[in-house]
Protein backbone atom coordinates (compact mmCIF):
# COMPACT_ATOMS: atom_id res chain seq x y z
CA UNK A 1 0.00 0.00 0.00
CA UNK A 2 2.78 2.56 1.11
CA UNK A 3 4.40 1.52 -2.73
CA UNK A 4 0.93 2.46 -3.72
CA UNK A 5 0.75 5.75 -2.53
CA UNK A 6 4.56 6.59 -3.21
CA UNK A 7 4.18 5.86 -6.86
CA UNK A 8 1.01 7.58 -7.11
CA UNK A 9 -1.67 5.39 -7.74
CA UNK A 10 -5.09 7.13 -7.66
CA UNK A 11 -8.49 5.70 -7.49
CA UNK A 12 -11.61 7.99 -7.98
CA UNK A 13 -15.32 6.54 -8.21
CA UNK A 14 -18.10 8.61 -9.22
CA UNK A 15 -21.32 7.69 -10.40
CA UNK A 16 -20.25 4.29 -10.41
CA UNK A 17 -17.49 5.06 -12.86
CA UNK A 18 -13.94 3.50 -11.48
CA UNK A 19 -10.68 5.36 -12.55
CA UNK A 20 -7.35 3.80 -11.81
CA UNK A 21 -4.88 6.62 -12.60
CA UNK A 22 -1.41 5.10 -12.95
CA UNK A 23 1.31 8.00 -13.09
CA UNK A 24 3.70 6.30 -15.78
CA UNK A 25 2.82 5.36 -19.12
CA UNK A 26 2.18 1.40 -19.08
CA UNK A 27 5.26 -0.76 -19.99
CA UNK A 28 5.94 -2.81 -23.21
CA UNK A 29 5.21 -6.21 -23.26
CA UNK A 30 9.01 -7.42 -23.55
CA UNK A 31 9.49 -5.63 -19.95
CA UNK A 32 7.00 -7.79 -17.86
CA UNK A 33 9.68 -8.01 -15.38
CA UNK A 34 9.31 -4.00 -14.57
CA UNK A 35 5.76 -4.44 -14.37
CA UNK A 36 5.65 -6.57 -11.66
CA UNK A 37 6.49 -3.61 -8.73
CA UNK A 38 3.39 -2.04 -10.17
CA UNK A 39 1.00 -5.01 -9.76
CA UNK A 40 1.08 -5.69 -6.33
CA UNK A 41 0.84 -1.62 -5.53
CA UNK A 42 -2.44 -1.55 -7.72
CA UNK A 43 -3.69 -4.22 -5.86
CA UNK A 44 -2.60 -2.88 -2.53
CA UNK A 45 -4.88 0.00 -3.62
CA UNK A 46 -7.69 -1.40 -4.90
CA UNK A 47 -8.15 -3.90 -2.06
CA UNK A 48 -7.90 -0.78 0.57
CA UNK A 49 -10.56 1.29 -1.47
CA UNK A 50 -12.64 -1.28 -1.68
CA UNK A 51 -12.31 -1.91 2.51
CA UNK A 52 -12.77 1.59 2.94
CA UNK A 53 -15.79 1.88 0.21
CA UNK A 54 -17.70 0.36 -1.98
CA UNK A 55 -16.01 -0.27 -5.60
CA UNK A 56 -18.43 -1.15 -8.56
CA UNK A 57 -19.28 -4.15 -9.79
CA UNK A 58 -19.48 -4.79 -13.36
CA UNK A 59 -21.34 -7.53 -14.98
CA UNK A 60 -21.10 -5.64 -18.42
CA UNK A 61 -19.02 -2.63 -19.24
CA UNK A 62 -16.43 -0.39 -21.15
CA UNK A 63 -12.57 -0.44 -20.27
CA UNK A 64 -11.30 3.00 -21.34
CA UNK A 65 -7.46 3.36 -21.19
CA UNK A 66 -6.19 6.53 -21.90
CA UNK A 67 -2.24 6.82 -22.57
CA UNK A 68 -1.32 10.38 -21.72
CA UNK A 69 1.86 11.45 -22.58
CA UNK A 70 4.08 13.90 -21.92
CA UNK A 71 3.38 17.02 -24.54
CA UNK A 72 7.45 17.33 -24.55
CA UNK A 73 8.07 14.08 -26.15
CA UNK A 74 8.75 13.79 -29.73
CA UNK A 75 5.46 12.34 -31.46
CA UNK A 76 8.01 9.12 -32.17
CA UNK A 77 7.59 8.20 -28.17
CA UNK A 78 3.87 7.20 -28.93
CA UNK A 79 4.04 3.51 -28.57
CA UNK A 80 1.60 0.82 -30.79
CA UNK A 81 -1.45 -0.13 -28.27
CA UNK A 82 -0.63 -3.77 -28.61
CA UNK A 83 2.60 -3.54 -28.18
CA UNK A 84 1.83 -2.34 -23.91
CA UNK A 85 1.42 -4.26 -21.28
CA UNK A 86 -2.37 -3.85 -20.73
CA UNK A 87 -3.51 -7.27 -19.50
CA UNK A 88 -1.43 -7.74 -15.73
CA UNK A 89 -3.44 -4.21 -14.96
CA UNK A 90 -6.79 -5.06 -16.10
CA UNK A 91 -6.63 -8.02 -14.57
CA UNK A 92 -5.89 -6.73 -11.30
CA UNK A 93 -8.99 -4.64 -11.57
CA UNK A 94 -11.21 -7.46 -12.56
CA UNK A 95 -10.57 -9.10 -9.33
CA UNK A 96 -12.53 -6.50 -7.90
CA UNK A 97 -14.89 -5.16 -10.08
CA UNK A 98 -15.57 -7.27 -12.82
CA UNK A 99 -17.38 -10.38 -13.12
CA UNK A 100 -15.18 -11.06 -16.14
CA UNK A 101 -12.89 -9.65 -18.39
CA UNK A 102 -14.03 -11.72 -21.69
CA UNK A 103 -14.78 -10.05 -24.60
CA UNK A 104 -18.25 -11.08 -24.86
CA UNK A 105 -19.08 -8.42 -21.22
CA UNK A 106 -16.40 -5.88 -21.87
CA UNK A 107 -15.95 -3.57 -24.54
CA UNK A 108 -12.47 -1.88 -24.79
CA UNK A 109 -11.23 1.23 -25.93
CA UNK A 110 -8.12 2.71 -25.97
CA UNK A 111 -6.80 6.53 -26.89
CA UNK A 112 -3.74 8.71 -26.86
CA UNK A 113 -3.36 12.48 -26.07
CA UNK A 114 -0.87 14.68 -24.55
CA UNK A 115 -0.67 16.54 -21.22
CA UNK A 116 1.80 17.56 -19.11
CA UNK A 117 2.94 14.88 -17.52
CA UNK A 118 3.33 11.01 -18.95
CA UNK A 119 0.23 8.69 -17.25
CA UNK A 120 -2.34 5.97 -17.69
CA UNK A 121 -5.92 6.25 -17.07
CA UNK A 122 -8.09 3.22 -16.96
CA UNK A 123 -11.46 3.78 -16.86
CA UNK A 124 -14.27 1.30 -16.07
CA UNK A 125 -18.13 2.02 -16.64
CA UNK A 126 -21.29 0.86 -17.32
CA UNK A 127 -21.69 0.37 -21.12
CA UNK A 128 -24.32 2.54 -21.32
CA UNK A 129 -22.29 5.32 -19.86
CA UNK A 130 -19.41 5.41 -22.52
CA UNK A 131 -20.74 7.50 -25.11
CA UNK A 132 -21.00 10.41 -22.77
CA UNK A 133 -17.65 10.01 -21.48
CA UNK A 134 -16.36 9.95 -25.09
CA UNK A 135 -18.01 13.14 -25.61
CA UNK A 136 -17.03 14.76 -22.40
CA UNK A 137 -13.68 16.62 -22.54
CA UNK A 138 -10.87 15.41 -20.54
CA UNK A 139 -8.95 17.99 -18.44
CA UNK A 140 -5.33 16.75 -18.46
CA UNK A 141 -4.38 18.44 -21.22
CA UNK A 142 -4.98 21.79 -19.16
CA UNK A 143 -3.93 21.41 -15.57
CA UNK A 144 -0.64 21.63 -14.10
CA UNK A 145 1.32 18.54 -13.09
CA UNK A 146 0.35 16.88 -10.08
CA UNK A 147 4.12 16.27 -10.10
CA UNK A 148 7.00 18.94 -10.74
CA UNK A 149 9.16 17.40 -12.74
CA UNK A 150 12.79 17.55 -10.51
CA UNK A 151 11.14 15.65 -7.50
Amino acid sequence: LQAAEMQGIRLNVDDDILSVRLPALLLKKTRTEGFKFLQPAIHAALKQYAEQQNLPHFCECTICIEHIYDRCLPIKAVRDYDNLELKAVIDVIATFCLTDDTGALCDSFQTTRFGYSSSTVITVMPKNCFSAWLSTPKLAENRPPLFPKNT
